[in-house]
């Protein structure tokens, strides 16, 4: 069983501290003041109306990656997968790494029938899944110098062209279903002027700053994001203006690249309880967390908490329940920054997690909300009831004698019964933050 409190002894430290500024955030940030008025067939209010509303859907996006989409070989756990998924996420991450989407120079495996490659559904089958599930779908990443195919060029220019084409076809057919992008991927984590051998390609001197430039111009309307690991995504909150992350967003802005959202990872990730308990006590800071979001927000660009892994390591309950606590409080703190506009869970399933076939296997870390057979860990009903319970508004209103009826509630999609008599309608109304606070429905 892990040490619960050597794992916590940086969190304990600051957590109480930070509470009230997460409970106001949440209260502040997430929720609005609505109200809706009713109307009959001939214009005039209903002061007798009778009207209930229910959130059907967050605006915050809740994700997590889909690689794990009919992968499987037993129809049923895929089809608990699936379940899994779609009862929590309102956001699918698409695999989009170069070297399994075209691992022969010229067949891009675009199609939902496209041969396989393990942990890398094709596009268009996790665009059907999503469709029907009203889910949307970020691309994952349009450039990773780690993940590169074997028939790259090694000459930097030859790189730069082989780029154009990969961006430009992605946009091709997908710009319009699909909204937002991470452009460059993990681009501090490693020195890339080290890299040209390990990399197999020669990269480009202004690697960053070229990927930004092919999404500006293959992508015009769409959300372009950077995306950056744990270390140097979070050491902002110790660094602050002088952490290389801030450093290359702020170069970058003042280069005029169009960055319209800032990732961040979040894997407390580890195989063995000393260099999992040695992240825990780096990373799992609340008061340097909090600071992180506040440094980062100051480009005024939204915060995306983009991949989250959190160990287990064993299966033993106590370890499962540590990992539920971890997750609660991190997704209270996130949800409650100003910044941040999604959470995104990486690996669903235990078992099914990356792995290098040599010195790095992530499925030793057990970090992830299910088992390896699709059961949930209390991890996942944790996410669960915070979405779908704690976060939920579900209110009876009371109608004035103008037929308008008010409400405090999480910003979203909500369905309203509206009751006169014996007349019973159902309509959908978004109410987005920064958008609609009033809506008129008429009979």
């Amino acid at each position: 069983m892990l040490n619960r409190d050597k794992i916590l002894k940086t969190f304990l430290e600051s957590a109480s501290s930070c509470e009230q500024r997460i409970q106001e955030g949440i209260e502040q940030n997430r929720k609005g003041n609505f109200s809706i008025v009713i109307k009959d067939e001939n214009g005039k209010t209903c002061p007798n109306a009778n009207i209930s509303v229910t959130l059907k859907k967050h605006d915050f996006v809740f994700g997590a990656n889909i690689f794990l989409l009919d992968e499987l070989d037993d129809k049923g756990r895929n089809e608990t997968y699936k379940m899994a998924f779609s009862n929590v996420f309102n956001l699918a991450v698409a695999p989009f790494y170069w070297d399994a989407l075209e691992p022969n120079k010229g067949n891009v495996r675009f199609e939902k029938n496209a041969p396989k490659q393990y942990r890398r559904p094709a596009p268009d089958l996790v665009l059907e899944f999503c469709k029907a599930h009203d889910i949307k779908v970020k691309g994952h990443p349009l450039m990773w110098h780690l993940l590169t195919p074997s028939w790259l060029p090694s000459k930097a220019e030859d790189v730069k062209f082989a780029m154009g084409k990969r961006f430009r076809e992605i946009s091709e057919r997908y710009s319009e279903k699909i909204e937002q992008w991470d452009v460059v991927n993990e681009s501090l984590k490693s020195n890339l002027n080290s890299l040209e051998g390990s990399c197999r390609f020669g990269i480009p001197h202004d690697y960053t700053d070229y990927c930004f430039r092919l999404a500006e111009a293959n992508f015009p309307g769409n959300k372009l994001l950077i995306n950056e690991q744990t270390d140097y995504a979070w050491e902002t909150g110790k660094k602050g203006r002088f952490s290389p992350y801030y450093l290359q967003i702020e170069g970058l802005l003042n280069r005029g690249r169009r960055i319209d959202g800032i990732g961040m990872q979040y894997h407390l990730m580890s195989g063995n309880e000393k260099d999992f308990t040695n992240q825990a006590n780096a990373y799992l800071n609340p008061k340097s967390m909090l600071d992180a979001l506040d440094y980062l927000g100051e480009f005024n660009r939204p915060i995306q908490i983009s991949e989250i892994s959190v160990s287990t390591i064993t299966e033993k309950k106590e370890d499962e329940a540590l990992q539920a606590e971890i997750v609660t409080y991190l997704y209270r703190l996130w949800f409650s920054h100003k910044n941040v506009e999604a959470i995104i869970w990486w690996n669903l399933a235990d078992g099914y997690a990356y792995s290098n076939g040599g010195g790095w296997d992530e499925n030793v870390c057990r970090a992830c909300l299910l088992r390896k057979d699709m059961s949930p860990k209390p991890s996942y009903f944790a996410i669960e009831t915070l979405i779908n319970k704690e976060w939920r508004t579900q209110e009876n209103l009371t109608v004035d004698e103008n037929g308008e009826g008010s409400f405090r509630g999480f910003y979203g999609c909500y369905d309203i019964e509206i009751i006169t008599g014996s007349k019973k309608t159902v309509k959908c109304i978004e109410f987005p933050k920064n958008s609609l606070t009033k809506a008129v429905i008429q009979l």
